[in-house]
């Protein structure tokens, strides 16, 4: 990456959890791959800015490129991708009290051409910052058996690193443009998987149909400026736990 893709770069790491594999661009024997980078550019020694980009990789990560060719989000933290159900990407960001998005357009899936929207803040509540997951559970139907495709947000609620909860919101399963403005409004709570000192998340969809959801749990600063612990839990969830029964499973 410092060599050949990102030559502005004085640190930089993909953030924790999973990366999406797309289901839409298919290069030879390999589906895509895409991963969010934080990086810390060459600005200046004492002016150093922090940025996020998306890479993709179309021979299963042994040679990678930039989306769009640029940055994603300027000033930007620990970031989330995931693919659209029209292979457009969404990413989403860590900042104080909620996430930063942004939707990279295609205008060209197969040779990866599009450009990045401008960069908005939804405030989900509290004021901490770490990481969480963005995913999309597709095919989920509500009281009336109608479908729709859930998108997830994961993050702590609470005034510290404490109280992560799952966020969602449902889109039309007819739904084949997307912008930015689609998710920095009409998100709703679902359920609040720790009640107390909480903080990174992961999660995934299981082959059962249950969501896997790893978190941080009994975080604790006591170790200071060396760094924080915590214990790792793994709980399995139903789409139904998550929505707080909104959504569940179709027949």
């Amino acid at each position: 990456f410092f060599a050949n893709e990102l030559s502005s770069a004085y640190t930089m790491f993909m953030a924790s959890g999973r990366m999406v594999q797309s289901e839409k661009v298919k290069v030879g024997n390999y589906y895509r791959i895409y991963g969010a980078l934080l990086v810390r550019e060459k600005s200046g020694w004492f002016s150093k800015s922090n940025n996020n980009y998306v890479v993709y990789s179309d021979d299963f990560g042994a040679t990678w490129n930039v989306l769009g060719g640029t940055y994603a989000l300027k000033g930007g933290d620990e970031a989330k991708v995931e693919e659209l159900p029209n292979g457009d990407i969404v990413m989403s960001s860590r900042t104080s009290g909620g996430r930063y998005f942004n939707v990279f357009k295609f205008s060209n899936l197969n040779n990866a051409s599009g450009s990045w929207g401008s960069a908005t803040k939804y405030s989900f509540g509290g004021s901490n910052s770490t990481n969480g997951e963005l995913m999309m559970y597709r095919g989920l139907t509500d009281a009336n058996g109608t479908e729709y495709n859930v998108m997830l947000q994961s993050l702590p609620t609470g005034s510290s690193r404490s109280n992560v909860a799952v966020f969602y919101k449902a889109f039309s399963t007819t739904k084949t443009s997307w912008s930015v403005s689609d998710f920095t409004s009409g998100w709703t709570k679902g359920i609040e998987v720790d009640d107390s000192l909480s903080a990174y998340s992961t999660m995934t969809i299981l082959p059962n149909g249950e969501v896997g959801f790893l978190y941080e749990d009994d975080y604790s600063t006591s170790q200071g400026a060396s760094g924080g612990t915590a214990n790792i839990v793994y709980v399995p969830l139903t789409v139904e736990e998550l929505t707080c029964n909104e959504y569940k499973l179709p027949a």
